[in-house]
């Protein structure tokens, strides 16, 4: 004979899920730091290119993999939207955020021009949306040129990079810079370059 479902059991919460994208609390805050965790056990951090796996052994406890480092923390979910991790150095609050993907990018800017002996670096304002995944390409013959993306207590890319791929949770205004890691190199007619800010 079939058992009846008994009340507490109707009344049971929701199995927890940590897939999904988690900013780092600061004072009530959601910050540019913490972590996506996608259903297939990759993760990336906010932020950051850094990436790698993630795996749950319990449910109380998570470990992240980011293929030079393997850390381990344990995991208290407060609410469907709310965890906190603790390892041997801290704990911190993370909070969910809601976060979707385009198949294909939107062009949010585009910026060409020349570097050269006269004007060794550029920058320029760029508008991010927030909770995107942000994608910043740069074309140009000279493999010394590169970029950084910063703003007042927010500096996501602070060496200059060639390509760069993340997740901001908070969008706004940043400055893109563009340099020549060797401006002594440059002639007065330049180098070349084109350069794309896109959002998926």
């Amino acid at each position: 004979q079939k058992e009846k479902t008994t009340a507490s059991e109707l009344a049971a919460p929701s199995i927890f899920s940590i897939d999904g994208l988690w900013s780092k609390d600061s004072a009530g805050l959601l910050t540019n730091h913490g972590y996506l965790f996608s259903s297939d056990g990759t993760f990336q951090e906010i932020g950051s290119v850094i990436s790698g796996t993630w795996q749950m052994p319990s449910m109380d406890s998570i470990m992240i993999n980011d293929q030079e480092h393997e850390h381990s923390f344990l995991l208290k979910a407060e609410r469907q939207d709310l965890i906190t991790l603790t390892d041997s150095n801290q704990s911190a609050n993370y909070r969910r955020v809601p976060f979707g993907m385009n198949d294909k990018p939107d062009i949010l800017n585009g910026f060409s021009g020349t570097l050269s002996s006269l004007r060794p670096d550029r920058e320029y304002q760029v508008q991010i949306p927030p909770c995107k995944m942000v994608e910043i390409l740069l074309h140009s013959e000279d493999t010394l040129i590169g970029f950084v993306l910063t703003r007042a207590r927010d500096n996501i890319i602070t060496k200059p990079v060639r390509n760069w791929k993340s997740v901001l949770v908070n969008g706004g205004e940043f400055k893109l810079t563009l340099m020549h890691n060797k401006p002594g190199k440059l002639t007065a007619d330049g180098s070349e370059y084109d350069l794309k800010v896109m959002a998926y």
